[in-house]
């Protein structure tokens, strides 16, 4: 496997600055389509792939939400969650499944340790 190349490599090797390949690959229109169409064909061939963390600090989004379920035995719970995981991964976002076990003091735990910005909300 390539290894991942970076904003600053990209940069370095098209003599551009780390702005320019930046607003290049985020469709800026600042930046010419010629200029575009040549650092995305850079990125491309050299695996460039966003960090996704590194964007999640910037933007203040996880594309996570969180979804607390009482019994994961019950069908109607799971009917629920693969439900909500559908419409989630369609329009960008992770699910991360809690389960509470029907202990109110759980949920509330579970709340208060996702809500420090780990995901963007709860179900």
């Amino acid at each position: 496997m390539k290894a991942k190349a970076t904003l600053k490599q990209i940069s370095k090797e098209l003599n551009v600055s780390v702005s320019t390949v930046s607003k290049a690959l985020n469709d800026s229109p600042e930046i010419s389509e010629q200029t575009k169409t040549r650092i995305k064909e850079y990125a491309k061939l050299k695996n460039y792939k966003p960090n996704v963390i590194g964007l999640n600090l910037k933007n203040r989004k996880t594309r996570t939400i969180g979804v607390i379920i009482p019994n994961i035995l019950d069908s109607f719970f799971a009917k629920d969650f693969s439900g909500i995981e559908k419409i989630a991964d369609q329009n960008g976002y992770n699910v991360i499944m809690c389960i509470s076990n029907e202990s109110l003091k759980k949920e509330a735990n579970t709340l208060n340790m996702l809500s420090n910005g780990t995901i963007d909300g709860f179900i």
